[in-house]
């Protein structure tokens, strides 16, 4: 029912949808309601495109942090820090099925992952 009362859904990274993204994409696509998310792997599925980061980056950039703090760093005293390498990525075969078109000033940044 949510798919027909919204414009597009945005899924971030969650666990508990994920697990579920393949029934979230049969509903959204029969609704042709487009899926955003800023997570690779989904947009890999079909959500329609996203500005992502690579699962694998953030648990080595944990896994370099806890080194740090495990080593007698003070956690109160290391700076936040940041995944800096993201991609605009989107997935052809979905916008291709909701006839949905990237515009002109974000295609120039677009990694597609599928439908290529």
């Amino acid at each position: 029912k949510l798919a027909n009362e919204t414009d597009l859904i945005f899924i971030g990274s969650d666990n508990t949808i994920a697990s579920a993204f393949e029934s979230l994409i049969s509903v959204t696509d029969r609704a042709k309601k487009p899926i955003f998310s800023p997570v690779e792997l989904m947009i890999e599925s079909g959500a329609v495109a996203g500005t992502a980061i690579k699962q694998k980056d953030i648990g080595l950039k944990s896994a370099e942090f806890a080194g740090k703090v495990l080593g007698g760093q003070e956690i109160g005293q290391l700076p936040i820090e940041y995944i800096e390498d993201y991609k605009v990525l989107v997935n052809e075969d979905s916008l291709k099925l909701l006839g949905l078109k990237v515009p002109g000033e974000i295609k120039v940044q677009v990694t597609s992952v599928a439908g290529e």
